[in-house]
């Protein structure tokens, strides 16, 4: 007769335990990802808008005292600068002619960004621009910014939660790896009694420090060695007669 398949108690607590684990981690990284993506979308997408009121300002001061828009920038100073810079750039239009730029946005040539925020991708590198129009002044103010600053910081973030996670939960699986084991250890002990015991030794386990979930069973052997007794008292009785 073939013998049916067992599996271990110790085992099926493991999966039960590590699985949703697994899955709520997985789950946090998730959330986590999706919801700093979010709020990172908005900070730099705010940080866009910043840039193009603060240079719309500075050109309404222009026209607004007379002066043509005329503006050049100057050399850059070797000592402003940031390895995001060339990630950055702005143009400021006026009457449909552009009178000022930084030097990375000299690269976009006749890239013309719609209102608002938009994507662009420039030289296969995507970008973010956001562009405002003011018709009153004929103005148009256009700043933008390559999302690879944005996924360096979503990847920053990823790896701060990922790396502790990658210690964090090996060792709480053998945390809880080793608080079933000896969790169970009384079980594997009582079997241990049961299986070394003589054939005749039919007394009552001692169920001192037996744990309350094997309590039953250890309580219905108890009952049988006693029935067993009692059957062997009864036929030796009856066989003395």
């Amino acid at each position: 007769m073939k013998q049916a398949s067992t599996t271990s108690i110790r085992k099926r607590l493991l999966l039960w335990i590590s699985l949703p684990i697994l899955f709520v981690s997985a789950l946090i990284i998730l959330l986590a990802f999706i919801f700093s993506w979010y709020e990172i979308e908005e900070v730099y997408d705010a940080q866009l808008v910043h840039t193009a009121k603060t240079l719309l300002q500075l050109t309404q001061h222009e026209l607004l005292e007379g002066q043509k828009l005329n503006i050049e920038l100057g050399d850059e100073n070797s000592r402003l600068q940031h390895r995001y810079e060339n990630k950055t750039a702005f143009r400021i239009w006026y009457k449909d002619e552009i009178v000022l730029q930084s030097h990375k946005a000299k690269e976009f040539a006749d890239i013309e960004a719609a209102p608002g925020f938009s994507d662009i991708v420039v030289k296969n590198k995507p970008w973010r621009f956001f562009v405002f129009i003011d018709p009153d002044l004929q103005l148009r103010i256009e700043t933008s910014e390559r999302y690879a600053i944005r996924y360096e910081l979503i990847g920053q973030l990823m790896l701060s939660m990922a790396i502790p996670m990658a210690f964090l939960i090996p060792s709480l699986l053998l945390i809880i790896w080793i608080g079933i084991y000896i969790s169970l250890k009384p079980l594997t002990s009582l079997s241990h009694a049961v299986d070394v015991r003589k054939i005749d030794d039919l007394d009552a386990i001692d169920t001192a420090g037996v744990p309350a979930e094997a309590l039953p069973l250890v309580q219905a052997l108890n009952a049988l060695f006693l029935r067993i007794g009692d059957s062997f008292r009864k036929e030796r009785e009856f066989t003395d007669h």
